[in-house]
């Protein structure tokens, strides 16, 4: 499996940066506005990339009260809120095939 994670950054990739990336099964995405991405372009990129899981990171915690929470993301993304989740475990032959999935896990 492949993992890409884009570090703190509001910075929509070009072409010749996607290109380097490659296939990505797994994206670790900061949403939460401030260093990280808006929802709107949280969003772009994840539409350029296409991967198979999201896991959004760099969110509103007790940590980062400034920040928004992931709710706006998965808004604009389409998604239905979920439990978050403690933990998680991905295995190849369960990456979803058709749709991105996201994968919301629990700030502690």
């Amino acid at each position: 499996m492949s993992v890409a994670h884009l570090g703190l950054t509001r910075h929509v990739p070009t072409e010749s940066e996607l290109e380097i990336v490659g296939d990505v099964d797994i994206l670790v995405l900061p949403v939460g506005g401030g260093s990280g991405y808006d929802p709107e372009d949280a969003v772009k990129v994840i539409n350029l990339i296409e991967p198979k899981i999201v896991i959004p990171v760099a969110f509103k915690s007790d940590n980062d009260p400034k920040l928004a929470g992931p709710e706006g993301f998965l808004r604009e993304l389409g998604v239905k809120a979920e439990t978050p989740e403690t933990k998680v475990i991905l295995k190849k032959k369960d990456l979803p095939s058709e749709e991105t999935k996201v994968v919301v896990l629990k700030k502690e």
